[in-house]
């Protein structure tokens, strides 16, 4: 068997024994010719299939840093195979009209003959029988989709990848004594180019975007590193060919200008740039055909006659099998990620100072232009070489360059991401996607994060070594390192106690090591000395003051955060529809917790009874103050206790006070004399029921009940001679305020405990967060609150989201649109009264979104509305 390639060209190999190897594009044909020599049997099936894949060996990096392999033996190699086409063609002897009966015989068609041993083993052909195949290669179907090029690494270690495409042809005769013959023969990709004419193109010159850094904790200077190309400009896709470099530069000022700590930093600064390669390929399943229709009779059934069936059901109506499918499991796909530092350079220092470029005929630039430039300059490039693998993005496998792996991501009270990396860097991104960046110091970046926990107010990381480090609040603080637990090895599970709800109002971290649990906090280390574990999930209650934990004998057990008293306990594996491992241990308020699965939740109280909440699919479950939310593929549920307030009043054959105050108003409506009668039975008790209808209300959720039970107390106000009105008052304006929120239009289901837990204040910043500043100016009118923070807020989104507009050309030309944004800004300020709001922080604003002259006319403007003010107020 031989295999012909048609190809526009062909590369020598680097092995000699392979000789040259066909090379296409993207725009070629895979075409060519299969010859069957005379040594192969008449009929059979010829495969041809053409396949692109990628090899890799997965890398993971021990306790020291150091990157190894899966096994310490060899390399692993995995492949993924990204492209695949075949082509089956079945081969059979051609008829000879002389020897062959005609085709028009009726007894030849009728009858059967069994096949003598002559006729089943023929002659092999005596001449040799080609058979010809084309493939199309696949073009893309995504922006900046292209698929990758041939690739071999040179590099036999750990990590190295390998991008190789081959023809196979597979010969299958009929004749089983024969076996299969496989013939591969590898292949290279490489798309060529669109040609253009450097002559006719526009050339734009080469331009510069800079990216300001952010230091590691507040410091007087400002830093900026910069990256360019030829006619590209970041962040636009920016290529480099390989073998070349990537240029950059670094550059820093101080603010305000200060020589001395300039002359300071420009000596002492440390200046590190990496280059990272991070590998994402998602192995594509193969889907097992579907099984075919099953009739629901027996299979004794099914082998009957069918004029048998007639017989049978000529007596009465006949109906036809019902049929079902077997639905087939959903089959997982395995993702694999890995990101490598191949290239880090470190420099000590600014050993230049940025010049302005001078013109033909230009003078010497004067002092004042001078003084505006940075303080420091550093330039240097990032060699990129040949066997680096480039980028690629196809269909279930991509190639970035970008920065580390990330470790852990959540929400801080504010709904702001923090998205923590394996580099020591942590981002805080708002709803609109801009974010702030911060750094957890030098020992992060060197050692690595191999884990973190996210609180409202402040996150706890661990090093590659083992260490803990906290960071109190969002901006930017410089991290503490807690006392050193002593670890070898990272524990089985470890939590948080944030420190607002500790007693030492310090951060608590509790680490399962071995079969008992170590507390770490800022001084020291505390072995609890338990015998239960190890620990699979531990979980602390919303309050501080009780755990949840998970042994791996599957049995859960609720206990102080003292270790002194057990709550409760519960035997998971007893879970009857319970199916595969425990995914998450969460509190519901701090009266129960909830304990999830693949599909089910099952709720334990504090007396190990349970209750099961099952699910279509996976669910992700939130602890929140009073609750526990339940976020599924079609449904998020609250779970909460029922509060007592509404217990009182609607638990069935109820006689406290409320409940009867609440059955006297209802009698009232009804015009029953028994009403007056009801009131006067709990008149010492009257101030107490209505303070819980007015409780009862605010827990709530539909407009209808929350009605008639502020309709209820205010039938028993009027009874009392001497009732502070203040908490029905207050009760209604929180009632107006949760149901606007809680709106579909706006998606905010927030619970009135959580409205007060949170403030008001803290709820106005939610609404200007998703830019909804016409609503938030309402309520904070309604609840006598300052516009400040959401006319501040909306006046950075009006400067984001508006255009500029140019008039007049060149020397003339001015920027119309910054004066009507200036005005329309300090127009709103006027009417909504935002004296107090800092108009320093909005022109910070315009100039970060390089709207330099929007900045410098905002503050004049400004200075005489605080004038006009003086003057008024005076007056």
């Amino acid at each position: 068997m031989q295999l012909q390639l048609y190809s526009p060209c062909v590369k020598q190999a680097n092995d000699d024994d392979k000789g040259p190897l066909a090379v296409f594009s993207n725009h070629d044909h895979v075409s060519g010719k299969v010859i069957l020599d005379r040594s192969c049997y008449h009929t059979g099936r010829l495969t041809i299939s053409i396949e692109g894949a990628f090899t890799y060996s997965p890398t993971f990096v021990d306790v020291e840093g150091n990157m190894a392999p899966e096994s310490s033996q060899a390399p692993v190699k995995r492949k993924n195979v990204f492209f695949s086409s075949s082509r089956v063609i079945p081969v059979s002897p051609p008829l000879d009209p002389i020897t062959s009966p005609p085709k028009s015989s009726f007894r030849d068609a009728f009858i059967r003959r069994r096949p003598s041993e002559p006729i089943l083993i023929l002659p092999a052909p005596v001449a040799e029988r080609p058979f010809a195949f084309s493939f199309e290669l696949p073009r893309s179907c995504r922006p900046g989709e292209e698929m990758p090029p041939s690739f071999n690494s040179e590099s036999q270690s750990a990590g190295a990848v390998d991008v190789t495409y081959k023809v196979k042809v597979v010969w299958e005769a009929s004749l089983v004594v024969e076996s299969p013959s496989v013939l591969e023969v590898p292949i290279l990709y490489y798309p060529d180019h669109d040609f253009q004419s450097v002559d006719a193109s526009p050339q734009n010159p080469q331009s510069w975007l800079e990216m300001p850094l952010r230091s590691d904790r507040p410091m007087p200077f400002r830093c900026a590193v910069c990256s360019a190309e030829r006619g590209v400009t970041l962040p636009t896709s920016v290529t480099f060919s390989r073998p070349s470099s990537i240029p950059y530069f670094v550059v820093f000022a101080t603010t305000p200008r200060s020589p001395d700590l300039a002359r300071e930093i420009a000596a002492d600064a440390t200046i590190s740039v990496s280059l990272l390669r991070q590998v994402n390929v998602t192995e594509q399943v193969t889907q097992l055909p579907t099984p075919p229709h099953t009739p629901s009779s027996s299979s004794d059934e099914i082998n009957v006659p069918k004029n048998i069936f007639k017989r049978v059901a000529r007596g009465g109506q006949s109906h036809p099998p019902e049929l079902y499918d077997k639905p087939l499991p959903p089959l997982p796909k395995q993702t694999f990620t890995e990101t490598t530092t191949l290239r880090n350079t470190i420099c000590i220092g600014f050993p230049k100072r940025p010049r302005r470029q001078l013109k033909d005929g230009q003078g010497h630039p004067t002092l004042e232009s001078q003084a505006t430039l940075p303080d420091g300059l550093h330039k240097d490039k990032i060699l990129v070489q040949k066997e680096m693998l480039p980028c690629i993005d196809w269909v279930g496998l991509s190639v970035k360059w970008d920065q580390g792996r990330i470790v852990r991501f959540g929400w801080t009270a504010d709904e702001r991401l923090v998205v923590v990396n394996e580099e020591g860097v942590y981002r805080l991104y708002d709803l609109q996607g801009d974010y702030e960046q911060h750094s957890l110091g030098s020992e992060a970046a060197e050692l690595g994060l191999i884990d973190a926990r996210i609180q409202d107010n402040g996150l706890v990381a661990m090093t590659g070594a083992l260490t803990l480090l906290e960071v109190k609040g969002w901006d930017g603080a410089r991290p503490l390192t807690l006392a050193s637990p002593g670890l070898t090895e990272p524990p089985h599970v470890w939590s948080v106690i944030p420190p607002d709800v500790n007693i030492s109002r310090h951060v608590e971290v509790l680490l399962s090591v071995e079969s008992t649990i170590l507390s770490v906090d800022n001084l020291e280390v505390i072995d609890q000395r338990l015998s239960r574990g190890p620990f699979t999930h531990i979980s602390p209650s919303p309050n501080g003051k009780a755990l949840a934990l998970v042994t791996f004998s599957g049995l859960l057990w609720a206990v102080s955060t003292d270790f002194q008293r057990s709550m409760a306990e519960l035997d998971t594996t007893t879970v009857y529809e319970a199916q595969g491992p425990i995914r998450q241990v969460e509190w519901c308020g701090n009266d129960a917790i909830l304990v999830t699965w693949d599909s089910l939740a099952v709720l334990v109280g504090p007396y190990g009874d349970t209750l099961k909440f099952p699910h279509s699919g996976p669910t992700f479950a939130v602890t929140e103050p009073d609750g526990v939310r339940i976020m599924g593929p079609d449904v998020c549920d609250m779970i909460q206790k029922v509060p007592t307030s509404s217990m009182s009043i609607f638990r069935p054959g109820s006689t406290t006070p409320s409940a009867i105050l609440y059955a006297a108003w209802e009698s009232f409506t009804q015009r029953l004399p028994k009403a007056d009668e009801s009131v006067r039975s709990i008149r010492p008790d009257l101030a107490a029921a209505v303070d819980e209808c007015i409780d009862a209300a605010g827990q709530e959720w539909e407009p209808y009940w929350q009605r008639r039970l502020l309709s209820a107390a205010k039938f028993g106000r009027g009874f009392l001679d001497l009732h502070n009105p203040t908490d029905f008052v207050n009760m209604g304006q929180t009632l107006k305020v949760l149901n606007a929120v809680r709106f579909y239009e706006i998606g905010i289901p927030l619970t009135y405990s959580q409205y007060i837990y949170a403030s008001p204040a803290q709820l106005v910043k939610r609404l200007t967060s998703r830019n909804l500043h016409l609503l938030a100016l309402r309520i904070s009118s309604f609840l006598s609150l300052k516009p400040d923070p959401v006319l501040k807020h909306w006046a950075s989104a009006k400067i984001l989201r508006s255009r500029p507009t140019t008039t007049g050309t060149g020397k003339d030309a001015e920027l119309s649109g910054d004066d009507e944004v200036c005005r329309m800004i300090v127009q709103k300020f006027q009417e909504l009264g935002g004296a107090d709001v800092s108009y320093a922080d909005i022109a910070k604003r315009a100039w970060e979104a390089g709207r330099s002259g929007l900045a410098t006319k905002v503050r004049p403007v400004t200075r005489i509305l605080m004038f006009d003010d003086v003057d008024e107020m005076a007056a």
